[in-house]
């Protein structure tokens, strides 16, 4: 399914007062979310990736690749550097949430594990769950991180992101680039 370039929102107006409903706002925001995910797949099919079709959007935004979810995982991860500006534009999720204590910690736990498998200046997260990256490790190459990334992953847990982002972004401000594979 192609999704129009440029998306064009219908706004039901409630009343006479010009204002849109809550319904019509959650579904403009919803069909962003959509073209901003499919941006993305788009982007992975024109850099090796073909077979990566669109995810469906759930209504808080969140995309399901089904079956693919790994395939778009290593996807993601070997085509980060040329699909960074649609990595950058995608939504972080309004209901994602600080990380819990014990979370926290399997994503520490993920940090020393990266740096033992060879990325010693893999960051230990932020307390929003962000991994602040320098800007060696935005630029390594799919080859390198997929190498770190393999034996650390199951420290996330089945069906957790990887959220990351330069080390000069503000906290809060990490893009979803992974899921971990149920393990």
């Amino acid at each position: 399914m192609a999704l129009a370039a440029a998306t064009v929102a219908v706004v039901l107006v409630h009343g006479s007062g010009g204002h849109p409903t809550p319904t019509a706002q959650a579904a403009s925001a919803n069909e962003q979310a959509a073209q901003l995910w499919h941006n993305l797949a788009q982007c992975l099919r024109a850099h090796g990736h073909p077979a990566i079709k669109d995810p469906a959007v759930d209504s808080q935004g969140e995309p399901d690749f089904g079956a693919q979810g790994v395939q778009v995982k290593n996807a993601t991860i070997s085509a980060a550097t040329v699909c960074r500006r649609e990595l950058a534009a995608l939504p972080v999720g309004a209901q994602e949430r600080p990380p819990t204590a014990a979370e926290l910690h399997q994503m520490v736990l993920f940090s020393q594990c990266m740096r033992s498998h060879g990325l010693p200046d893999w960051p230990d997260p932020r307390a929003d769950g962000t991994f602040p990256l320098n800007q060696r490790l935005m630029q390594t190459s799919k080859d390198s991180m997929r190498a770190q990334l393999t034996p650390c992953l199951h420290y996330l847990g089945a069906g957790k992101g990887l959220r990351i982002s330069p080390s000069s972004a503000p906290p809060g401000s990490g893009k979803a680039i992974a899921k971990a594979a149920g393990q």
